[in-house]
């Protein structure tokens, strides 16, 4: 896995920016995430991405 690379999200009409990176060596993280966040997703389906957005950007 690599330290990923800038990101820009739109929230809200709000462009901000960031570093986001591909979790993949992590997979206790990611079930738990998606347990979470989305609990009827079908199990081990998709890639978590973890999105650092940054302070200067808010």
């Amino acid at each position: 896995m690599g330290d990923g690379g800038r990101v820009s999200v739109l929230i809200r009409g709000e462009a901000l920016h960031g570093h986001g990176r591909a979790i993949e060596d992590d997979p206790a993280y990611t079930e738990r995430v998606f347990a979470k966040l989305r609990p009827n997703a079908v199990k081990g389906f998709g890639t978590l991405i973890e999105i650092k957005i940054d302070e200067a950007s808010r």
